[in-house]
């Protein structure tokens, strides 16, 4: 079933090249996919590659750096120790909705009518399996994680 996974991933990244509608290769799937970066499967290479289609910022990091930041997207990238995205975090400039149609700026409420009963719930957000939405107010989303799932 793995590659079959990956071929789904690899689906999602050709739908994204393929999207005439800017604002719509900022979607986020909580399968582990957002902005042709697939979570798992691709490196920090990559990513600084593929960023430059989507964010102005130009990073410079040392090799050891496992966190990428570009902060003119509102967009958090973490590292495994192999160079392979684990996390990618979502903030208030970041102008994609999830392919369930959430977006920084919704009521959390929207999340749990979407999503369902989390499995983490506290004042600062809930989390699910596949994607956590966070809020600093208890009310509004303030920021969105999708995170590689170790089996």
């Amino acid at each position: 079933t793995n590659k079959a996974v990956v071929k789904d991933f690899l689906i999602i990244v050709d739908q994204i090249k393929q999207e005439k509608d800017f604002t719509k290769k900022f979607t986020i799937y909580e399968e582990g996919v957002a902005l042709e970066i697939i979570l798992g499967k691709t490196t920090k290479e990559q990513v600084i590659q593929i960023m430059k289609k989507y964010s102005s910022e130009i990073i410079k990091l040392e090799q050891s750096s496992q966190i990428m930041i570009y902060e003119d997207i509102s967009l958090t990238i973490l590292f495994d120790e192999n160079s392979l995205v684990t996390e990618m975090r979502f903030g208030r400039l970041y102008k994609g909705l999830t392919n369930k149609g959430i977006k920084v700026g919704d009521y959390l409420k929207k999340g749990f009518e979407i999503y369902g009963k989390p499995d983490i719930f506290t004042l600062k957000g809930a989390i699910w399996e596949k994607i956590a939405l966070f809020s600093s107010d208890g009310k509004f989303v303030t920021s969105i994680r999708i995170r590689e799932k170790k089996d």
